[in-house]
């Protein structure tokens, strides 16, 4: 959960597909799939999510790193 906040907030003022593709090292077309499939918009700001959608986005990055 921590790796994904830390990584959202890694790059101030980016597009969270942005921040997560650097701060997890991830193709910007990975980061763009990860937050699709969490249901968040990859054009967001990371202080705009709330507790419950960083903890989707962590649950889905987990599971997507399981695999």
């Amino acid at each position: 959960f921590f790796a994904v906040v830390r990584a959202g907030f890694s790059q101030k003022r980016k597009q969270l597909k942005n921040a997560l593709g650097s701060g997890l090292d991830l193709p910007n077309d990975e980061a763009t799939e990860l937050l699709s499939t969490a249901g968040i918009d990859p054009m967001r700001r990371a202080e705009t999510l709330s507790l419950e959608e960083w903890a989707a986005l962590a649950q889905t990055y987990g599971a997507s790193a399981a695999s």
